[in-house]
């Protein structure tokens, strides 16, 4: 009986060991990429057709949600440091181009639409302050983290944000709307993308951080909140019974095209989200079906920029070989993990790594497709949020 127990004991703890020592592995993905995001700079990096580094709130936004994910996992000074680094670079540059208004954009100048009005240096954009929001939000979900001061200093910057857009970069009523792609008013188009993300904000900041509203901005909030949600339900369609969405909804006669990997991902990170936590929209499919869209964009073992299971045609031909670029096949890699398909979650982050460079120095293109080596850090740092939902979040 003893020899029994203790050959039970001692396989138990060869299984423990073995756990343990594999996560080690797969953690060191996520430290070694981490290493490229400097401690003190760490949203500073190469942007693709600029020839001098800057300072990406999109990145800062990324890299803080990957810490605070990694800090609730395991508490270590270095998490500290950089999510209170994240978090001061980001208070600090709320209103980067002075106009009075918060948000977050791009430091440099910027023609969303390729419409010939071209946004000046530090605008504000849709996506971007929305996934500074989501990061903010992860930081203020660590317990025991912030002082009350600090805390609420955090708090007051997500409402003034959230209720200025909101207010001033809203277009629909009470039942309906949408978010424009930016404040400009060129840019006040519906792009399902921008507003899918900006959901997630909102379902998160009403659902997890409570007293940031008053009660009737909080009525007002959620109003809003189910209208985007309605618009993005009622803007859907469905090929082999699953989603999509075009890429905007332009007001002239310019071609619609569908959504590339992140844009479609971004899209259903604020569906799911707010499918987790409301229901007074009817979401018109299912998760498994917004898994099996995310599916679409696999061939043949790699991924793909647009969905492949239709031929493109005529000026579209290329997209039937054009793979997707980093960012999105970082975003896919945080999809699957946070729902908790481990099987794909590895199966892309195998292809990322072995197709996209080696971790750390990946390539904003497969290796075959470009001869570009350079390492850019915002798109990086998608991937690096990626590996923070595989390896924390669920852990």
């Amino acid at each position: 009986m003893k020899i029994k127990l203790l050959i039970i004991v001692t396989v138990l703890i060869i299984l423990i060991l073995s756990i343990t020592n594999n996560r080690s592995i797969v953690d060191d993905d996520y430290k070694i990429l981490l290493s490229m995001f400097p401690v003190d700079e760490q949203g500073n990096g190469l942007e693709l057709k600029a020839s001098i580094p800057s300072q990406q709130p999109m990145t800062y936004g990324l890299v803080l949600a990957s810490e605070s994910l990694h800090y609730k996992y395991d508490k270590n000074k270095e998490s500290e440091h950089r999510i209170k680094n994240a978090v001061n670079w980001i208070t600090e540059n709320s209103d980067a181009n002075q106009d009075g208004n918060l948000g977050w954009g791009l430091p440099q100048s910027f023609d969303a639409f390729a419409d010939g009005t071209i946004n000046p240096e530090n605008h504000s954009y849709t996506i971007t302050t929305a996934i500074v929001l989501d990061g903010l939000m992860d930081s203020l979900s660590i317990d025991n983290f912030w002082t009350e001061a600090e805390e609420k200093e955090i708090k007051k910057i997500v409402s003034e944000v959230i209720l200025y857009w909101l207010k001033e970069v809203y277009i629909g009523d009470d039942d309906i709307g949408y978010l424009g792609y930016s404040p400009e008013p060129t840019d006040m188009i519906y792009t399902p993308n921008v507003s899918s993300m900006f959901l997630s904000s909102l379902v998160r900041i009403i659902t997890e951080h409570d007293g940031i509203f008053n009660e009737s901005d909080k009525q007002f909030v959620l109003k809003r909140t189910h209208a985007i949600a309605n618009k993005l339900v009622n803007t859907v369609h469905f090929k082999e019974g699953i989603p999509y969405w075009d890429y905007a909804e332009y007001l002239d006669d310019r071609e619609i095209k569908t959504n590339d990997l992140v844009h479609h991902i971004y899209i259903l990170w604020g569906i799911e989200e707010y499918r987790n936590k409301f229901d007074e929209v009817k979401i018109p499919f299912s998760k498994e079906d917004s898994i099996a869209s995310v599916d679409s964009f696999w061939k043949e073992n790699r991924i793909f920029f647009y969905p492949q299971n239709q031929v493109y045609i005529g000026d579209l031909e290329l997209f039937n070989e054009r793979p997707s670029n980093l960012w999105g096949t970082g975003m896919m890699l945080a999809f699957y993990a946070k729902y908790d398909y481990k099987d794909k979650a590895d199966k892309t982050f195998e292809v990322i790594n072995n197709t996209y460079g080696k971790i750390p120095r990946l390539t904003v293109w497969p290796v075959d497709y470009s001869n570009n080596k350079a390492f850019y850090a915002r798109y990086a740092a998608h991937v690096l949020f990626g590996l923070s939902y595989r390896d924390f979040y669920n852990e």
